[in-house]
């Protein structure tokens, strides 16, 4: 999913429609901040959105910035943009690998 800024929207349109059930995984990419300011408060609260997908069973599997946004701060590489992907572990085996032979 990458539909610019429109996830945090999305994300908690999904939270309330119980969607998430039927998803095993889940890939989409976050803009975090804009190049020119984003307060704490919104950091945070995108923090917590995210957050929340881990009550719905999700782990975070892979994660990379996206180069396309990258700038430097106090250089260091930093990005607005990040993909993330998530797996859905209620999807995941109870059960114990058979080790015997």
């Amino acid at each position: 999913m990458d539909i610019e800024s429109s996830e945090w929207t999305v994300l908690e349109s999904m939270y309330r429609s119980g969607i998430l059930a039927n998803v095993k995984q889940f890939g989409f990419e976050v803009h975090i901040m804009s190049k020119s300011s984003t307060t704490a408060e919104l950091f945070f609260q995108r923090w917590k959105i995210l957050k929340r997908l881990e009550s719905f069973g999700f782990r975070r599997w892979y994660w990379h910035f996206n180069p396309s946004g990258a700038y430097m701060y106090e250089n260091e590489p930093r990005s607005c943009c990040y993909e993330l992907v998530y797996i859905n572990t209620n999807f995941m085996s109870k059960n114990k690998p058979n080790t015997k032979r």
